[in-house]
């Protein structure tokens, strides 16, 4: 079993969706290593707060530059952000799991899961 870090920046896309914040409290209840936590959504949610921890974060608004730098993205997107969002941050080299890769079913050049988070670390 591969150690994982404490000080992982996790990001939530799609995090004031119904699946992102079960996405959060899972997080939560299953005591995943999040040493940063990044709630993310569109423009229409941003600057929605989003309990996690103990503590009320505030949704960025969903970008490259948003996921810059996290170790995991756990997304949960809807079919039209999922296929243009998705494709763009696995060429920046963002670990991504989506949750709901219905979108992305039959476009077999995305990836659907990470290829650099150890086995063992991405069950939430």
């Amino acid at each position: 079993m591969v150690a994982m870090s404490s000080d992982l920046r996790v990001a939530v896309v799609g995090a004031t969706g119904a699946v992102g914040r079960m996405l959060t409290r899972i997080l939560e209840e299953r005591d995943f290593p999040v040493g940063s936590f990044v709630p993310l959504a569109s423009q229409r949610s941003a600057g929605t707060r989003v309990p996690f921890r103990g503590e009320d974060h505030a949704v960025g608004v969903l970008s490259l530059e948003a996921l810059s730098g996290a170790d995991l993205a756990l997304v949960s997107a809807g079919a039209a952000v999922s296929r243009s969002f998705i494709p763009e941050a696995a060429a920046a080299g963002t670990n991504q799991v989506p949750v709901r890769p219905f979108a992305l079913c039959l476009q077999r050049a995305i990836p659907l899961s990470s290829r650099s988070i150890p086995g063992n670390g991405i069950f939430v």
